[in-house]
This record gives C-alpha cells, sequence and structure tokens, in this order.
C-alpha cells in the first residue's frame, strides 16, 4: 500500500479579516491551552464533537445552547431554590418544636456524640 493511500489531505483557512477567525486561530497556537496536541488531533476530535452532537439531534437545532449566561441563570436559580428549601426546613425545624412546646437540642461545640444542650426560650438547661 502506498503512503498516499493512508493519508487524505484537508486545507483549514483562517479568514485575517474575521475577528472570529483570528481568535481561534490565536487559541488553536497557543501552546498553554491545546496541552501540546498535535493540531491535526484537536481539528480531528472538534469535527468528532461536531458530527456527534448533529447525530444525537437528529439534524434539529431546537435544543437551546449552552451559554455563559444560560449556566449563570441556571446555577442563581438553584441557589435560590436552596435557600428558599433551607428556609422552609429551617421554619418547619422552629415553629414544628415550638408548637408542640419541645426545647430545641442544639450539638454541643465540643462535636461530642451523646452530649446535647437543650436551648429553652434562649437560655440552655
Amino acid at each position: 500500500m502506498a503512503r498516499g493511500d493512508l493519508f487524505r489531505p484537508f486545507s483549514l483557512r483562517f479568514s485575517l479579516k474575521n475577528e472570529q477567525h483570528i481568535k481561534i486561530l490565536q487559541r488553536f497556537n497557543d501552546k498553554k491551552l491545546n496541552g501540546g496536541r498535535v493540531k491535526n488531533q484537536i481539528v480531528m476530535d472538534a469535527l468528532e464533537m461536531y458530527f456527534n452532537d448533529l447525530e444525537n439531534k437528529n439534524g434539529t437545532k431546537e435544543d437551546k445552547l449552552v451559554t455563559k449566561d444560560f449556566l449563570e441563570q441556571r446555577l442563581e436559580k438553584f441557589k435560590q431554590e436552596c435557600k428558599e428549601e433551607t428556609l422552609r426546613e429551617l421554619l418547619r425545624i422552629f415553629v414544628g418544636s415550638r408548637m408542640l412546646g419541645q426545647p430545641f437540642m442544639a450539638p454541643s461545640p465540643t462535636g461530642k456524640q451523646g452530649t446535647e444542650e437543650i436551648i429553652q426560650d434562649g437560655r440552655q438547661i
């Protein structure tokens, strides 16, 4: 088998008039970002990810693109939900124990198991 049968050439051109192309070219050439990997492998990985994504979506673009703003919104929503749930749970614990007339059991600051302090009306018992 001749050497030419093993490889197929592929050209990749960057337009120096297009700012997006310039940024990608700079990243492409940055050794810190590509970890010293061969440029051919970077292109192959990118093409593989692109075509796998197309196959998984069946060629549709209905799914939302994951952007930084989208992730930040999801994170804020998650933080808010956690905060609300924690407050509801604390309210349920404190109000529920007060309504039942049970003192609040707080763990001792020494961290020893089995030793707990009882706090009732702001006083330790």
